[in-house]
């Protein structure tokens, strides 16, 4: 294998979950700070939506773990089909996915796509849990944008944390 395929292997690698072929989470906090940081300078909205699987737990326990990552594999593809070049769909943990929309306000008709509907009806389901912060609105600060939606994500869950 050449030299350059090898570098640009290892790049992609060091860059994508392995499982889902989406951004990581190292690459998502990467997104997450650049995107806050230009809405906070030019006041660029753009949108976070966290995304969990609900009860995945329970289908690893039920159906087996290679079930389960060909639930993940397919909920990642789907991401990555639902969002446009420029946007940021990432797995950031065990079945927790998270996608930057860039100049999209929660209010707009993607964010809600993408937030109530989307990865190809895996809403109606049931299947998935989502909530949005929304910079510059919510806050410019990346941690605080994070913790904003994930917060909302446990309200809507009827989890309460501390």
């Amino acid at each position: 294998m050449p030299v350059g395929d090898v570098l640009h292997l290892a790049r992609f690698s060091a860059a994508h979950d392995p499982l889902t072929n989406i951004a990581n989470r190292r690459s998502f906090d990467e997104a997450l700070e650049v995107s806050a940081a230009r809405s906070a300078r030019y006041g660029w909205a753009f949108t976070l939506v966290l995304v969990d699987l609900n009860n995945f737990k329970a289908v690893n326990d039920k159906s087996g773990h290679e079930f389960g990552n060909h639930l993940l594999r397919q909920f990642g593809f789907a991401l990555r089909q639902a969002v446009r070049q420029g946007d940021t769909a990432a797995r950031i943990g065990g079945d927790e996915f998270a996608v930057i929309l860039s100049n999209a306000e929660d209010t707009s008709p993607r964010a809600s796509r993408t937030a109530e509907g989307s990865p190809r009806g895996a809403r109606q389901s049931r299947r998935v849990h989502n909530r949005t912060a929304t910079s510059p609105r919510d806050s410019t600060d990346p941690g605080e944008l994070l913790r904003m939606a994930d917060g909302r994500l446990y309200e809507k869950k009827g989890i309460r944390i501390s």
